[in-house]
């Protein structure tokens, strides 16, 4: 196997990975959160939710987050699953 193919299948494990994670919260997740609960980085991560994006499985927004008390408040990324409204 090549290592194009190597990476690509990596990108789509790690996809499912966040995915999995996401399923079980309740509330948004930022890639900071994803990378320390995954062991990954958050590089990494932003490039494995990219192609979840475009196909509509998950969605962002901005909030507001404090990562540590003596910073302001500043804004990131929440990302959560698209759910499908059932009726």
């Amino acid at each position: 196997m090549g290592i194009v193919r190597l990476r690509t299948k990596a990108k789509i494990d790690r996809g499912q990975a966040c995915l999995k994670y996401m399923e079980t919260r309740t509330s948004l997740v930022t890639l900071k959160e994803l990378a320390s609960k995954l062991g990954m980085t958050t590089k990494a991560i932003s490039n494995s939710l990219m192609p979840l994006l475009d196909q509509g499985l998950i969605k962002r927004e901005l909030v507001k987050r404090q990562s540590v008390i003596s910073n302001k408040p500043g804004w990131a990324y929440g990302y959560y699953i698209q759910k499908e409204k059932t009726r």
